[in-house]
């Protein structure tokens, strides 16, 4: 069980590092001060998640990975070039959010599946309870900005 815990743990600090990482260039990339706010909040609390899931992979004598993944890196390099050719910029972002916000939520249920100690599993549950309110106000804000473009 430990094994598995440390397994699923440590695959959570790389989808929280990426999100972070993601949630960082999105907010820098953005024209909307507003739009920056929110993705920089986001970042914080990804970073957060991230030192959380280390902390408990420390407590089961693991060692705590410390970076996201290789596809993640991609993935922001991609929303990068996208950025650069699009004129919707910030629907672009948020669209590209939204999407790294599925993956964390489908993460988290899949490690939520496993065989997890009872107190992290509690930890695990309100970080994916959180990932789902950020994933929904992005939902909210792709289709506010949609609406003031008329799209």
């Amino acid at each position: 069980m430990r094994d598995e815990t440390v397994s699923q743990l440590n695959h959570l600090v790389e989808v929280c590092r990426n999100g972070q990482h993601g949630f960082c260039q999105a907010a820098e990339r953005s024209g909307d001060p507003h739009l920056q706010a929110i993705l920089a909040e986001y970042a914080s609390q990804r970073e957060q998640f991230a030192a959380q899931l280390r902390y408990q992979v420390s407590k089961l004598g693991a060692r705590p990975h410390d970076s996201g993944s290789v596809a993640g890196a991609f993935h922001r390099g991609w929303m990068g070039v996208r950025k650069t050719i699009s004129s919707d910029a910030d629907r672009t972002l948020i669209r590209e959010c939204e999407r790294g916000e599925r993956f964390a939520l489908a993460s988290y249920k899949l490690a939520l599946q496993h065989r997890l100690e009872p107190d992290v599993a509690n930890l695990v549950e309100d970080q994916r309870a959180q990932i789902e309110i950020a994933y929904r106000r992005l939902q909210e804000l792709q289709k506010r900005v949609c609406e003031q473009a008329a799209c």
